[in-house]
């Protein structure tokens, strides 16, 4: 948890002045109640990517504020084992079950790799502290983790996440998490959206072999990075950078997702290949 917080509001150097800010901050009103509600949008980065351009009428509206909603609660143990349960296979299966065995081995060099770059980063940072290698093993375990136990969806967002530097600034709470801290912090009562069921199966309407399809050519799009030595370094294009970079100047909207990021269709090579991809590319 982030234990200061830096409250001046600030405009990035990176930011059009010009642009009118949107704050993501709505208030919500029923006729027939006194009380005042707010909807604040998140986008799930590091609470130190954005924290310090969240404007203070948000902080405001929060320290008002006696109920928090939240998409789940994962400060609910119930609800985090929940959570850890259903993003794995029974507890006698793996990813074999349902991946070639030519895939299972292009994902587990990538793994490899991720993990081999990772710890070579971690120990460039500060060579003579050995305390450095270990707490890079720990966040690389905690993020890959078993992989191979994972359910098709998750292994797919797990391998989406490896298309974005997802090493960095791992000791800092998302923006989400970190507001959930803070209501709890404050006893505050907060209210989960959503059960831990319907977090389990978030494309439901997608199937296995549509997934697998996505693992194949998100591991492909992967290759490609470590060939071009883009993993570790610093992509000016990365979809992330531009999220976080549009939330931050408050000029977020719906054609920047159309615009940025990894799209499988790039990487079908023929027409029913690439018509599956589309078919899947609309299901996230």
């Amino acid at each position: 948890m982030v234990t200061s917080i830096l409250l001046t509001n600030r405009i990035t150097s990176q930011c059009d002045p010009q642009n009118d800010k949107n704050i993501f901050l709505w208030s919500v009103n029923h006729p027939q109640l006194l009380s005042q509600g707010y909807l604040f949008g998140t986008i799930h980065v590091p609470v130190t990517e954005v924290w310090k351009e969240v404007s203070d009428r948000v902080r405001e509206a929060f320290d008002i504020s006696d109920t928090v909603l939240l998409e789940i609660d994962l400060h609910d143990e119930a609800t985090i084992h929940e959570l850890i349960s259903c993003k794995n296979l029974a507890y006698d299966e793996t990813v074999h079950s349902y991946l070639p065995k030519e895939l299972f081995g292009r994902i587990e060099k990538i793994m490899e790799n991720l993990r081999t770059n990772f710890l070579t980063w971690a120990q460039s940072q500060n060579p003579r502290d050995a305390r450095k290698i270990k707490h890079a093993e720990e966040i690389y375990n905690n993020i890959i983790g078993d992989w191979w136990r994972k359910r098709p969806i998750w292994l797919l967002f797990l391998l989406y996440q490896m298309c974005e530097n997802v090493f960095e600034k791992t000791s800092s709470p998302l923006l989400d998490l970190y507001i959930a801290q803070k209501a709890t912090d404050e006893k505050k009562t907060i209210i989960p959206i959503e059960t831990a069921g319907e977090q389990c199966n978030p494309v439901w309407t997608v199937s296995d072999d549509e997934i697998v399809f996505a693992i194949e050519h998100t591991i492909h799009y992967l290759e490609d990075k470590f060939r071009e030595k883009k993993v570790e370094g610093s992509d000016a294009k990365s979809s992330l950078k531009e999220l976080i970079k549009h939330y931050k100047c408050g000029t977020l909207k719906e054609d920047i997702f159309e615009k940025e990021g990894m799209s499988i269709i790039e990487y079908a090579t023929d027409t029913t290949g690439r018509f599956k991809a589309d078919e899947a590319s609309t299901c996230f």
